[in-house]
């Protein structure tokens, strides 16, 4: 690829911004960054927002429940796991900002350690979230589900809706970031993201078994 080193620049200014703006704006705004016709923030965001979003409804369908029935539940997990989603909501979008700077600088000037620590870095991200959710489903799994209201099994299903999208989506992403790469590395990674998305999206189905 030839040099690009005014896009080059403006990625590397926007792996440190682009992590700001997601989260420190309200949905609306978060919604609107995503339809603006730029790279980032994107579907890694995206995900690491429904993985928030699905560990919430959880979350609320438990506590609702808790409360109407006077049985205890542990949510303090939930809620840890709800704020690192959104770290990785921002630490996606710096890392492939990050990445896109470096593929930009163009093949004659690129430093090729600099590019496989950028992938490795745009592929551990969206692996993170998967492991996100996969403790979620660990810890939902806890919960025993005969104590949930019905008015809230809906909102629990849409929950582990969103927990698997967010999966589908980040070992695509996965896939995408170490596809021909030949770092020792990749393979170890391909081989975890595919064993760890089996797992979660198999806790999902059995969220949904009453």
């Amino acid at each position: 690829m030839a040099a690009r080193p005014w896009e080059a620049f403006v990625y590397a200014v926007a792996s440190v911004l682009v992590p700001q703006l997601m989260t420190s704006s309200p949905v609306f705004d978060f919604c609107s960054a995503m339809a603006r016709p730029l790279p980032t923030p994107g579907g890694g965001p995206a995900a690491a927002v429904a993985s928030c979003t699905g560990i919430a409804l959880l979350e609320m369908s438990a506590e609702i429940s808790a409360r109407k029935k006077g049985w205890a539940v542990e949510l303090k997990s939930f809620a840890q796991l709800r704020a690192k989603g959104l770290e990785l909501a921002q630490s996606d979008g710096h890392a492939y900002c990050g990445l896109l700077s470096c593929i930009y600088e163009g093949d004659d000037v690129r430093d090729n350690g600099k590019l496989e620590r950028w992938t490795q870095l745009a592929a551990e991200t969206p692996y993170a979230v998967i492991e996100l959710c996969y403790d979620a489903v660990q810890h939902a799994l806890t919960i025993d589900r005969r104590q949930l209201i019905k008015s809230v099994r809906g909102d629990w299903e849409a929950g582990v809706e969103h927990l698997a999208k967010a999966v589908s989506i980040s070992s695509h992403n996965v896939a995408v970031n170490v596809s021909g790469a030949s770092w020792a590395w990749a393979r170890d990674m391909e081989e975890k993201c595919s064993s760890r998305t089996v797992a979660t999206f198999a806790g999902c189905d059995a969220l949904k078994t009453w």
